[in-house]
């Protein structure tokens, strides 16, 4: 996602996740809650800044690590060719695991 559709997206109060694109909520700890996710890791120098930063769901900003987005996307396409993809984001859809 560019700079200019993160800002577009926050202007717009929108709750589509950086990644995996399931509808974001405001509750801590569930696989579903939103989170600040540092695009280019904290731990290698990414900064705190918007430019930096993007909502994720719980569960891709765990799972990204230090990645970088390129990478994080390449290792999600490794895995969803190993499963039936829409199978999965529908399921994951309807809130499930």
């Amino acid at each position: 996602m560019s700079n200019a559709q993160r800002a577009q997206q926050k202007e717009s109060g929108s709750k589509q996740r950086e990644y995996c694109l399931v509808e974001l909520f405001n509750c801590p700890g569930s696989e579903q809650s939103r989170e600040q996710e540092h695009i280019h890791s904290y731990s290698d120098g990414g900064g705190n800044g918007e430019e930096n930063t993007a909502q994720a769901c719980r569960s891709c900003n765990r799972l990204k690590s230090n990645m970088l987005p390129k990478d994080f996307r390449l290792f999600v396409a490794g895995i969803c060719a190993s499963v039936n993809i829409t199978a999965f984001f529908e399921d994951r859809r309807r809130g499930g695991r």
